[in-house]
């Protein structure tokens, strides 16, 4: 997949449209960003829908932060981020921080 550009993926009449999508590759950044949960899916349709405002390097950022401190918090924090559409550079480690002095 390009930066910026949608990938299109033509599905034939005869063939079960999810198991041909399924097949598809998706770029490591985005499966170890997806991997830590719901919250990193929701995040990711949220970030993404005013257009490509560096989401891959955030992706990053979220993968790089989960092995740090855990997914959990992660997750958590990604869902706040969704939800209040906070999606600036570094507001993701700045909602973990808040979670884990709240603690």
């Amino acid at each position: 997949m390009t930066k910026g550009r949608l990938r299109s993926v033509k599905v034939s009449a005869g063939a079960s449209s999810q198991s041909q999508i399924s097949r598809l590759k998706k770029p490591r950044t985005e499966r170890a960003f997806i991997a830590i949960g719901d919250r990193a899916r929701q995040w990711l349709i949220e970030a993404a829908a005013p257009g490509p405002q560096r989401v891959r390097t955030k992706m990053i950022e979220a993968t790089e932060l989960a092995a740090l401190v855990g997914s959990d918090a992660v997750k958590q924090a990604l869902g706040l981020a969704a939800a209040s559409e906070r999606f600036a550079t570094r507001d993701l480690s700045s909602i973990v921080d808040y979670l884990q002095t709240k603690r």
